[in-house]
């Protein structure tokens, strides 16, 4: 008999096995394979990009064959322009190098910079004779990078090639060159140099790099010119060009290499303009011709005062008067302006910033429109003849008046009286008036909240509050009041209509509770009531539609602590969201008599399978007696 059965097909169990570990073996090779292939490739292709990137770098890098305007960083502090002092067949290491306030290479950085799968461990400068040198990469794979499962090295090693040139006994290197000029060159002699441009998008410098300016020790980086004692024959000085500027460029100072930082000045058309490298389209100082000057930051007069003649003052930076300061004509101010005294204006005020009045007037008057596009503060009187809108926060000590539309964006706080003859608008803060408001015309809209600390509050518009509103007295209203936000009443309130809110918040701390008891036999409670549908009788105030509710009567008699009077005693209302609590409670009941009986039935259903394994057993038993009754009636039969 044999020791392995065969299948169907007339194969063992272990031909098939076999068979199976051949093809787990083939398999596995082929995707070895695959995967040192793929490695390669990746690993051929980062290598071309790495020399691509190097090469690419460094041709920008330095300079023509003269004096090397890279900066070097020998002693491992951060800080480039450390002289190189090398004799011929030695080399140095070195922490970094630098050229016109470009990084070109630094230890610790990763290449390329698209994959960063190698380190730079090491850079070493090496002067190999008079005229040649060259820069020494060392690098390591960065495990972490997506490419450092590859075959090949993991330690590399790259050079670029210089052209170097040395000042004799002391080896100091005073030029070195790859191939490009695009940078620049500067051309060496015992008399000076001068540095010119192959390059219209880049710019000259004077100096070593980040050792440019006047306080420079060593060399001294300045610029200097001297004029030569020319005067016309009537004994007056010349005219003399220092420095040429051509049209549309530009003279430039400071630290450029900082974003948005250095000082350039230019002419336009019939114009002097002084910016900032990183905001040239808005000069803080524009000098013209025909247009004047104009300044768009702070502008301090230490003595001898401020006097505008003609044509009006516009100044777009920060003011500051000590005194008062009286306008016949428009006011515009673009800054920051504090009064310490009244500020009075005939016609149009536009402040573009905040407006504080103060000392010992204080008083803020304006013949016409006045628009401020941040803070109004005012020590005391607020009167303005026409409209008045504010950007930002608004604060009156004492009255305010405004004869027509009063615009604030933000908070509105009023410690006096409050009148508006054409509408009152507030929308981004709190309007607090502490001595009443009164609003002649218009809609009043108020987008953050009301607060009123009296009871002088009449509105002969509309009212529409988007935030909290807090009277502590009456508010009356002809027209509709809206609360998009907040509204706040300690008392009983009643509305004749709908009561349209975004959300509704209850009141239920725990801390704010006593006698606290759970509820039980809600379910009986909860199924005596009687749910209907109704039609309100005062229809034209109510609504016209069909409702669905509870009879307060009947509601009474299950959950009297529910149901409550109007303040008249005519009529019965019901607490709907208390209702909540025990309707709850009957559908955790309901829950749980579910759930018992889920239970019962699941033990059924259990029980039924296990009779019929029994049954399924017992079958399976008479049919195995019935063959062996079978067996032996046929065994009698032969003997």
């Amino acid at each position: 008999m044999s020791m392995f059965k065969l299948n169907q097909n007339g194969i063992s169990l272990i031909e098939v096995m076999v068979a199976a570990g051949i093809s787990s073996v083939i398999a596995l090779g082929t995707m070895k394979i695959n995967e040192n292939a793929q490695k390669g490739m990746r690993s051929v292709a980062t290598k071309a990009e790495l020399s691509s990137y190097i090469s690419q770098r460094f041709p920008n890098m330095l300079e023509d064959n003269a004096v090397c305007l890279a900066a070097w960083d020998v002693n491992n502090d951060g800080n480039p322009g450390d002289n190189i002092n090398l004799a011929a067949g030695n080399t140095m290491p070195i922490a970094g190098i630098y050229a016109n306030g470009i990084t070109l290479a630094e230890t610790g950085e990763r290449l390329p910079s698209t994959s960063g799968e190698y380190n730079v461990d090491g850079l070493t400068l090496s002067r190999i004779n008079d005229t040649s040198c060259e820069v020494i990469f060392d690098l390591s794979r960065n495990d972490n990078a997506a490419g450092a499962n590859k075959i090949g090295a993991r330690n590399k090693r790259e050079r670029v090639p210089l052209a170097c040139s040395w000042n004799g006994a002391p080896n100091l290197m005073i030029s070195c060159s790859t191939e490009s000029t695009a940078l620049g060159r500067w051309d060496y002699d015992t008399i000076g140099g001068v540095e010119w441009l192959e390059n219209p998008f880049k710019s000259a410098v004077i100096g070593d790099y980040d050792t440019a300016g006047p306080d420079s020790p060593s060399p001294p980086a300045r610029f200097v010119i001297t004029p030569n004692a020319v005067s016309t024959p009537w004994g007056i000085p010349a005219l003399m060009d220092a420095v040429g500027i051509p049209a549309n460029y530009v003279v430039r100072w400071g630290n450029e290499r900082a974003e948005d930082n250095g000082v350039g000045m230019w002419g336009q058309g019939d114009c002097i303009n002084l910016a900032t490298a990183g905001n040239a389209g808005t000069p803080f100082m524009e000098t013209c011709d025909a247009a004047g000057t104009t300044i768009r930051n702070s502008l301090t007069v230490e003595s001898g005062g401020l006097t505008v003649t003609a044509g009006g003052a516009d100044i777009t930076g920060n003011t500051d008067v000590n005194g008062n300061l009286h306008a016949t004509g428009t006011g515009r101010i673009d800054g920051a302006t504090d009064i310490n005294n009244t500020l009075t204006v005939d016609g149009l005020t536009t402040i573009n910033h905040h407006l504080v009045v103060a000392g010992a007037n204080r008083d803020l008057s304006v013949g016409r429109n006045a628009t401020i596009t941040r803070d109004l503060t005012v020590g005391r009187h607020a009167d303005i003849d026409d409209d008045l809108s504010v950007g930002r926060d608004a604060t009156i000590t004492r009255d305010l008046a405004v004869n027509r539309h009063l615009n604030v964006d933000d908070n509105l706080t009023v410690n006096g009286s409050s009148t508006h003859n054409s509408g009152l608008t507030v929308t981004g803060g709190l309007a607090n008036l502490n001595n009443g408001l009164t609003v002649n015309g218009a809609v009043t809209n108020l987008n953050n909240g009301l607060s009123v600390n009296s009871s002088n509050t009449s509105l002969g518009g509309s009212l529409a509050v988007s935030g909290t509103a807090s009277v502590n007295n009456t508010i009356y209203t002809v027209g509709e009041a809206v609360f998009d936000g907040g509204f706040r009443s300690f008392a009983d309130s009643e509305v004749h209509g709908n009561l349209w809110v975004s959300g509704t918040v209850t009141s239920s701390d725990v801390n704010l509770k006593e006698e606290i008891k759970p509820i039980d036999k809600s379910l009986e409670s909860i199924l005596s009531l009687q749910p209907v549908r109704y039609f309100w009788k005062d229809r034209g105030l109510r609504g016209e539609k069909e409702q669905f509710g509870f009879i307060a009567q009947e509601v009474q008699t299950v959950y009297p602590e529910l149901v409550s009077e109007n303040k008249d005693g005519n009529f019965l209302g019901v607490n709907y969201v208390g209702l909540i609590a025990p309707i709850v409670d009957s559908i955790k009941t309901l829950y749980f008599k579910i759930a018992k009986l889920f239970s019962e039935v699941e033990d059924n259903q259990r029980e039924i399978a296990s009779i019929k394994e029994e049954n399924k057993k017992l079958k399976a038993e008479n049919e195995e007696l019935k063959k062996q009754m079978l067996r032996i009636e046929k065994a009698l039969n032969l003997e």
